[in-house]
């Protein structure tokens, strides 16, 4: 099964979404920016280790988002088109 993280960041918070290759939504959360936030996403989503992460906004706040994504455990970093 395909794993899609998808990632909205902003300033104070990020919002997440697990969606499998059916486009059934298996979980959702947001976190804050900071260190703590981004240890809680991460333990949030160590249920899928394969995975893809799709990160909105890369032009803005997206690249430190999608690098840090990239950087961690099986995690493969891929660039969002925006609508």
């Amino acid at each position: 099964m395909k794993i899609v993280i998808g990632v909205d960041p902003h300033k104070l918070s990020v919002t997440i979404e697990v969606v499998d290759d059916r486009e059934r939504v298996l979980a959702t959360g947001r976190c804050a920016t900071d260190n703590a936030g981004y240890v809680a996403m991460r333990k949030h989503l160590a249920a899928w280790p394969e995975r893809t992460w799709a990160v909105e906004g890369q032009q803005r706040r997206g690249p430190r988002a999608g690098a840090a994504a990239a950087a961690d455990g099986g995690a493969r970093g891929r660039r969002a088109r925006e609508a």
